[in-house]
């Protein structure tokens, strides 16, 4: 579990994707307006948590929390 919650990020660097094992990504309350494009190639990603942020945009996920966001 990686847990990046409370940090006003807008992004994710690419350098992420070197979490190939990585299962959870914690990315709640920042300032990111779509799902960052790493988090695409995190093959072992079941869970991502998104809440409170600033989400337009969604695509298909294991689990996908994203309440409190304006979709």
């Amino acid at each position: 579990m990686l847990s990046l919650s409370e940090n006003v990020i807008t992004s994710l660097p690419d350098t992420l994707s070197n979490l190939q094992n990585l299962q959870v990504l914690d990315i709640r309350h920042n300032r990111l307006t779509e799902i960052p494009s790493v988090v695409y190639s995190l093959t072992s990603l079941t869970t991502l948590y998104l809440r409170f942020n600033r989400i337009r945009e969604l695509t298909k996920l294991t689990n996908l929390s994203i309440r409190e966001n304006n979709i």
